[in-house]
């Protein structure tokens, strides 16, 4: 497993359920979210359920598993089963959490920054300058690419 932060989008509900304890919880500007060893999100977590330690989050995982197991199936209202969504997590909490670095943090806070900028500069009408032939989006994406490269590296050689 790894967690992995992600800059929270417009379209995303304010109150969030946390996939490790079931509570709701109020997100910030970044979502933490669980994605299994393959890469599929799991869900959210809660910032109390971060500062857990990983045997715990394990733990919580399969606890929260028996209970979705013990449901009766009930999928008119929901897109899996109970019991499938618990075999999911069964499977999810055999793995290693990983947990996100500080310079992942620092990415997405410069994520939503740009955005900000981006927005401000859409409204004021300053959009479309250029910087040495280059448009503020190719700048935009360059340094982002440029950024996440090394970072993805940096995480490779690990």
């Amino acid at each position: 497993m790894r967690i992995r932060l992600e800059r929270k989008l417009s379209s995303c509900p304010h109150h969030l359920c946390c996939t490790v304890c079931d509570r709701m919880f109020e997100s910030g500007r970044v979502r933490t979210l669980l994605h299994n060893d393959e890469g599929f999100i799991q869900g959210d977590i809660c910032p109390e359920c971060m500062r857990l330690s990983v045997e715990t989050i394990q733990h919580k995982i399969r606890e929260r598993a028996m209970l979705l197991l013990e449901e009766t199936d009930d999928s008119s209202n929901t897109t899996f089963s109970p019991q499938a969504r618990a075999m999911e997590l069964l499977d999810c909490s055999t793995e290693n959490v990983k947990y996100p670095q500080f310079y992942h943090w620092w990415l997405v806070q410069l994520e939503i920054f740009s955005r900000k900028s981006s927005d401000a500069r859409n409204v004021t009408g300053i959009e479309n300058w250029e910087y040495k032939g280059r448009s503020r989006k190719a700048q935009d994406r360059s340094w982002r690419e440029r950024l996440r490269t090394f970072f993805e590296k940096d995480e490779s050689e690990k």
